[in-house]
């Protein structure tokens, strides 16, 4: 799969994001493996240390529409799966629907804003509430399935961004990461002006510290079209939500299959690893000697770092919030 960019708008189409019309060369990338890409043949990444160590907003943008239902029951069945690994981190889960409008019932078209998820009209679930399982999978479920067909997720998170002082007020922390998960089998409409890159701009814009973000996706795959609502011959991955996990580093697995448990498990232990603070990164490949370029800003205080195989190992924990950015050629 190839990304067509050009460095300054954005234009989504459903397997290419095209950036076009601002005076600059179209630069053609090779997707790498997952968290890195390639631009020719340089490899490019970056990570950003948590500001605090398990403390996470999580936002869960739900698919409601008419195709859902089994895959609404069969996430919301899951919590305690999902949350096996970070149950005792200072979480809150957040949950608004892929339906943008905002002219219809309360639990259709919300237009980014977070559904209640108690009888006390709460936004958001965390660890020390009652119930929370029960009310995690009433809240999945009670989304419903008659939401409109054009599915914008990244879309619903970004306005549910830019609600963060107004009808979303109290859910979203400065000093907590953000992990924005997406369930849908569908992708991004092509009507939506949102793209992975424009949504992590949108956080990197609207929080006063440089907040670290992942994406996660239960969504359908290139390799899995089984599951698409589609006709055969007319069934599409869910390829621009999908790369919002590929560009901020996170995970994503197939909403085709058939129980959700493992997977969740899984995605559970990686949102947990993110919540860790990290002295290393592990690159995908051992670089070319004299190739690997790290650039580290928003550290306190001197730090400096040294490569042993396919390791990058610092002097010192990065300070939450600094990122952490690198570049090399493969060996």
């Amino acid at each position: 799969m190839k990304l067509r960019i050009n460095l300054n708008c954005i234009i989504g189409l459903s397997f290419a994001i095209t950036l076009i019309g601002c005076g600059m060369d179209t630069v053609e990338f090779s997707q790498g493996e997952v968290g890195e890409v390639t631009q020719a043949s340089i490899i490019t990444g970056h990570k950003i240390q948590s500001v605090t160590e398990a403390k996470v907003d999580i936002l869960v943008v739900v698919d409601n529409s008419g195709s859902m239902y089994n895959e609404q029951a069969k996430f919301g069945a899951q919590f305690d799966q999902f949350t096996s690994y970070f149950s005792d981190a200072d979480y809150r889960i957040g949950i608004t629907t892929t339906d943008t409008r905002s002219s219809y019932s309360h639990l259709e078209g919300v237009a980014g804003s977070l559904i209640e998820v108690g009888p006390n009209s709460e936004l958001y679930l965390s660890k020390d509430m009652p119930g929370v399982a029960t009310r995690f999978r009433n809240a999945i479920v009670g989304v419903g399935v008659g939401g409109s067909g054009v599915e914008q997720p990244l879309k619903a998170a970004d306005l549910a961004i830019q609600k963060k002082d107004s009808a979303n007020f109290g859910f979203f922390r400065d000093n907590a990461d953000l992990f924005i998960l997406t369930i849908t089998d569908e992708d991004e409409s092509l009507t939506s002006n949102v793209s992975a890159f424009s949504l992590v701009q949108r956080v990197r814009s609207s929080f006063s510290v440089n907040k670290k973000v992942v994406g996660f996706t239960i969504g359908v795959l290139q390799s899995d079209l089984s599951c698409s609502p589609f006709a055969a011959g007319s069934k599409v991955a869910s390829t621009r939500v999908l790369q919002l996990a590929t560009i901020t580093n996170g995970y994503s697995f197939s909403i085709c299959d058939a129980n959700y448990g493992p997977k969740l498990s899984e995605m559970s232990r990686f949102m947990s690893e993110s919540l860790t603070a990290f002295d290393t990164i592990s690159l995908k490949h051992i670089p070319k000697k004299g190739t690997l370029k790290v650039h580290i800003t928003g550290n306190n205080g001197p730090i400096s770092w040294s490569l042993v195989g396919k390791t990058i190992s610092f002097s010192s924990t990065p300070t939450g919030g600094a990122r952490v950015d690198y570049s090399y050629l493969a060996e």
